[in-house]
């Protein structure tokens, strides 16, 4: 894969691919801390293992970030498996991704 660098903005979410690399902003509420693998804590901001896989993708960490109502999913890094580059593309990508990581976290 190329080293494109590509960064848009999408329901006021950024996405950025650097590479292989996705990188995107999310909100959704975590329900079930407890099935999350850490990796990392500090502060408030907890990084998770997320090992979400299919053919273009493998999803593998989230940011979670506490607030006094909830703990949210803030971020998700992934590795793309196939290069993308039009912005509805990337938009249906991050869609797809967000439905999968609902999946295990709510």
């Amino acid at each position: 894969m190329s080293k494109q660098f590509k960064k848009i903005l999408f329901n006021n979410k950024d996405l950025v691919l650097i590479g292989n690399l996705f990188y995107a902003d999310t909100d959704i509420i975590v329900n079930n801390t407890e099935k999350l693998k850490v990796i990392n804590s500090v502060n408030n901001v907890i990084y998770v293992e997320l090992n979400i896989e299919n053919d273009s993708y493998r999803i593998v960490k989230g940011v979670l970030c506490k607030s006094r109502i909830h703990t949210y999913l803030c971020n998700i890094v992934a590795e793309m498996k196939k290069e993308i580059t039009d912005d509805e593309e990337i938009k249906r990508t991050y869609l797809k991704m967000l439905e999968e990581v609902a999946k295990v976290i709510t």
